[in-house]
């Protein structure tokens, strides 16, 4: 097949390199380039009729590539396609709107800082893909000339968008959208020009929006072809105006996926969880640092999945979870009756979880398969009863095992649980007392550090296949047996342990003799082994709060 296709694109597709650029003819109509002298890429100008020239540059000679870019535009006015990788340049040179018959543009230069506005003269553009230009904050003023348009993909900091960008009707994909501080960039209102946006948009420095009455309830509503979302503030501060901002934002219905980043108000607005978000189907909240109540979520009836981060205030999940004030568990819909995942991250502050006063067992989370739990290290209670559950993992979790259902309530609390991690807990009740589900299928124990030995009762776990421990300094001996059903077990650090599981003449050998795939990597460090004073395990997670700068905020004040 590769030769065959050699054979048709003859002598007009060329796949270059440092030891074949001399074979370059004039009649080369597509191009690619790989290499890193460019003394010999000079060979290349023979190709005056391009049509199509990708280039990735692997050296790091800035001042050769400045002088070798100057010829290459000034002689390639047939090119339809030009791809810059990795060309370590500030500026691209004015030539670039020569290039009058370009239709694809793609430029992954992460010193590039600026965008001449010749570049707005390329009126045949269609695609324009400047996301790998990591420095690049602003764009050419009168970017609305190109009226062909259909693809422009953004850098991450792009800090405004030009006057003009409303003009480009013809947009079909967009990946952000900035709106900026200064008179002469663009409002949100211009969004409303795009109406034929198609996949995924990010809106950032919503604290920006200047008034809130300016009609933003039509930036989005219309806009029926957009399946992810993202809003994003740029700052931490937070006030009413912020809450005003997210309520006038109207979704259409079509939107599946939304994320929420950064938004700086003490509550949510009732937009949210309302019946225009009935269809969302993935919905994120990450750090919003004031908020101490989470928004009615229960009723989004299509909500699969769903991860909260980094909301520190947020110091107990109760009924306002499920139900918005103005409804109520006698409406007989039952709350989050779809979501199959959730993930609570970072919830410092987060003491206690209930369901509703008065809910039927098994009304709410019915179908929910994956609960992961992660660095809530005050969280002391936990919903007694998910019937569908198969995963629950639990990460710098001190306070939450002991209350977990023990005993013969394990069956009944998760009685489709199959993966049980625990990652840094401190109870060991669970583990300790026969209190398991007999469903599970694999079960992993990392820097437990209370924990000292597994109940007897693992021999009834009659389905676990696969069992992991790791970094559990204090656990010093297995169960007297393990299930039959086990094929992989893997030990790693447990100091303890591991003289007991000595291949042979180790006292625990005949337990895991019957194991088909066993690995055990025994801690070599002898003095640490045996320090009474060991402290076991690491803290994985500050005490104090450990919030994430936000990479668009110049002060990064929280």
């Amino acid at each position: 097949m590769h030769d065959l296709a050699n054979f048709v694109s003859g002598e007009f597709c060329l796949a270059s390199d440092d030891s074949n650029c001399s074979s370059c003819s004039p009649k080369v109509r597509h191009l690619s380039y790989v290499g890193v002298d460019l003394e010999k890429f000079e060979a290349l100008y023979k190709a005056k009729g391009l049509r199509t020239f990708i280039m990735l540059y692997r050296g790091n000679s800035t001042f050769q590539m400045k002088h070798l870019l100057q010829p290459l535009l000034r002689t390639r006015s047939c090119l339809r396609v030009l791809s810059l990788y990795n060309w370590n340049i500030a500026k691209l040179p004015d030539s670039i709107g020569d290039l009058k018959h370009l239709k694809y543009l793609e430029l992954l230069c992460a010193e590039l800082n600026e965008i001449p506005e010749t570049i707005c003269s390329l009126y045949n553009l269609q695609t324009l893909m400047l996301d790998g230009c990591t420095v690049l904050t602003r764009l050419p003023a009168n970017i609305g000339n190109l009226i062909n348009l259909r693809h422009l993909f953004l850098p991450y900091f792009l800090k405004e968008m030009p006057p003009q960008i409303g003009k480009l009707t013809s947009l079909y994909a967009l990946n952000r959208f900035a709106v900026g501080t200064e008179n002469g960039c663009a409002s949100i209102k211009q969004l409303k020009e795009l109406q034929n946006l198609h996949g995924t948009l990010e809106i950032s420095g919503l604290e920006n929006v200047a008034c809130v009455k300016d009609d933003l309830g039509t930036v989005l509503k219309d806009k029926k072809f957009l399946s992810k979302l993202t809003l994003r503030w740029n700052r931490a501060h937070g006030s009413q105006k912020e809450k005003e901002v997210l309520g006038a934002l109207k979704l259409h219905a079509n939107l599946k996926e939304l994320s929420i980043w950064w938004y700086p108000g003490t509550d949510f607005p009732s937009l949210v969880g309302d019946h225009l978000f009935s269809n969302i189907v993935t919905l994120s909240l990450y750090v919003c640092l004031n908020c101490s109540v989470l928004p009615p979520l229960g009723q989004l009836s299509s909500l699969k999945h769903l991860k909260i981060e980094s909301l520190r205030g947020v110091k107990e999940i109760n009924s306002e979870f499920y139900y918005s004030s103005a409804g109520s568990s006698a409406s007989g819909t039952k709350p989050f009756k779809s979501l199959e995942t959730l993930c609570l991250k970072s919830l410092r502050l987060l003491e206690k979880w209930s369901f509703m006063e008065g809910e039927v067992e098994g009304g709410v989370f019915p179908r929910l398969k994956e609960l992961r739990l992660i660095d809530c290290p005050k969280l002391k209670s936990l919903p007694g009863y998910f019937p569908s559950l198969r995963i629950l993992d639990t990460h710098h979790c001190r306070q939450i095992l002991p209350i977990v259902p023990r005993g013969q309530q394990m069956d009944v609390a998760f009685p489709s649980l199959e993966t049980l991690k625990m990652n840094e807990c401190y109870g060991d009740e669970l583990l300790v007392q026969g209190g398991l589900p007999t469903s599970l299928k694999e079960i992993s124990l990392e820097w437990c550090g209370s924990l000292t030995a597994l109940d007897n009762c693992f021999q009834c776990l009659t389905s676990l296949e696969k069992l992991h421990i790791s970094q559990c300094y204090r656990m010093r001996c297995l169960p007297k047996e393990l299930p039959a059903s086990l094929s992989d077990l893997t030990i790693i650090d447990c100091n303890s342990l591991t003289p007991r599981l000595k291949r042979e003449t180790g006292e625990d050998w005949p337990i895991i003799a019957h194991i088909p795939n066993v690995t055990i990597e025994p801690n070599l460090d002898d003095e640490e082994e045996d320090d009474p004073n060991n402290p076991y395990e690491p803290n994985l997670y500050d005490e104090e709060e450990d919030v994430p700068n936000n990479p668009y905020d110049d002060t990064n004040e929280l």
